[in-house]
């Protein structure tokens, strides 16, 4: 069981494939919320490349359960850059928030063009793993 930490990489196994996702937030206020900028690549089982910054990503509130269970491995850590940090801007309720930060009440514009924090669950974060690992897996034509 591993505490996990702003800065980690973690490894969400998929069959034979390993997906990649970088821990940007770990909510101390928020029980047990984490923000995962996950790669949109898979690496075999046993492969864990830190990814470059060119790879894309999508970012998902989840738990932090499958990390402390050990369903999900801390395999890497790297600092949290400002720009990740400012990822996890977002509209709780009707104010803005970044990290545990509460920075205000959030406009109308705001409301419109920032995330809501809406939280998914760990099975449709391995959902994504799996598709990204059917496409690595898929013959290109």
């Amino acid at each position: 069981m591993s505490e996990a930490k702003v800065g980690d990489f973690i490894a969400i196994p998929s069959g034979d494939r390993v997906g990649l996702a970088k821990l940007i937030y770990v909510s101390q206020f928020f029980r047990e919320v984490v923000l995962l900028k996950l790669y949109r690549t898979t690496f075999p089982e046993g492969v864990t490349p830190l990814p470059s910054a060119e790879i894309a990503a999508d970012l998902y509130y989840t738990g932090s359960g499958p990390i402390l269970a050990g369903r999900w491995t801390i395999v890497g850590f790297e600092p949290v850059s400002d720009a990740e940090q400012l990822l996890s801007k977002r509209t709780v309720a009707s104010d803005i928030w970044v990290a545990d930060e509460r920075l205000g009440k959030a406009s109308e514009s705001d409301l419109e063009k920032l995330p809501k924090i809406l939280t998914y669950g760990s099975r449709l974060i391995e959902n994504a793993v799996a598709r990204l690992a059917e496409l690595k897996n898929s013959p290109t034509t």
